[in-house]
């Protein structure tokens, strides 16, 4: 793809995301857990290559069964 945005955030950013990036595409996504959440943009630089730019801070609601990071157990 050319361009993705993502409507919701998630925790971690899934691979399979960039990898349906064409070179010179762009991702848009606020990853992270509340209240500490990044806007990202990702560009595509070259196959496999990815460019990240933290926007900005905030708190979006997250996206409905989103990959959820490895959390420490008892």
């Amino acid at each position: 793809y050319d361009a993705i945005v993502l409507t919701g955030s998630v925790p971690v950013l899934p691979e399979e995301f960039l990898k349906s990036l064409n070179v010179g595409g762009r991702l848009f996504a606020v990853v992270g857990d509340a209240p500490a959440m990044e806007a990202q943009l990702v560009t595509c630089v070259a196959e496999g290559a990815y460019n990240t730019v933290v926007l900005f801070e905030t708190c979006v609601a997250p996206l409905k069964n989103a990959l959820q990071p490895e959390r420490f157990v008892f």
